[in-house]
């Protein structure tokens, strides 16, 4: 890594704000190998690089770190939070700030606006290119962070309201659909397993009696089959003069299908 990004000489502002959670400074780098970041630290790092991304920095990688070099950036409200390394750049978090998603997400953009402006000086938070670059980052944040809130919100609503009676009313065929779904769902479940034999004789026999089939001694005739084939495809939108020729063609053989297709 290279020299430390924040240690340029500060700018004179007597009222600079400090924030109160600020780690204590650090003596040298130590940067948390990746195989020691846990899961839920990990998930806000990658959730920064999408910051980054979504402002331009595509490059930049983020680590976490359990300590950072001195800072005498004392006009940088987050100089102990984070550091820059411009040799790689590569933008080093304060361990500490990984705990809370509210606390990094906005150590980021404060990080990423001072790079994007001057990446060669993080450390006077009172530069007006830098005011202007942080609060349109925050813009950016806001706008899409409120779509994805919108599309959670629809997204919510719809399956709320697909069994309703407005949601039926709304998607009669899709409320159809879904009931019978439903029903063939539970009349393959009641079938009962036969790991013995593959005969359709066995396996009819084996439904009688069972209430889910309405006819269940020849529920795997070809008639039977047929019939309910012609249920599916209605249910499904599929012309019924279609699925006729279709097993016209099957009964010819697949050439006389085919011609007719053709034709």
């Amino acid at each position: 890594f290279s020299a430390p990004r924040h240690s340029q000489q500060p700018h004179s502002h007597a009222s600079a704000y400090q924030d109160k959670d600020e780690p204590a400074p650090g003596e040298s780098l130590e940067v948390i190998p990746e195989s020691e970041v846990q899961m839920q630290e990990m998930a806000r790092i990658e959730f920064g690089k999408r910051i980054a991304a979504m402002i331009g920095l595509k490059a930049l990688n983020i680590k976490a770190a359990y300590s950072l070099p001195p800072s005498q950036a004392s006009n940088n409200a987050f100089c102990n939070s984070y550091f820059y390394s411009s040799a790689d750049n590569t933008l080093l978090v304060h361990t500490n700030r990984l705990s809370s998603s509210g606390d990094f997400g906005l150590i980021v953009i404060h990080a990423l606006s001072h790079i994007k402006v001057n990446p060669a000086d993080l450390s006077n938070d009172a530069d007006p290119k830098f005011l202007a670059e942080f609060y349109k980052n925050l813009k950016i944040l806001s706008q899409d962070l409120y779509k994805k809130s919108v599309v959670a919100s629809t997204n919510t609503s719809a399956a709320a309201n697909f069994g309703s009676p407005a949601g039926k009313a709304a998607d009669p065929r899709g409320a159809k659909m879904a009931k019978f779904k439903s029903q063939a769902s539970s009349r393959l479940l009641d079938i009962p397993a036969n790991t013995n034999s593959n005969s359709n004789e066995e396996a009819g026999s084996n439904a009688v009696g069972n209430p889910a089939f309405a006819h269940p001694a020849d529920y795997f005739t070809a008639e039977s089959l047929h019939e309910r084939m012609k249920m599916y495809a209605q249910q499904g939108g599929i012309p019924l003069d279609y699925l006729d020729r279709y097993a016209a063609g099957r009964g010819r053989g697949n050439t006389a299908f085919s011609e007719q297709d053709d034709a």
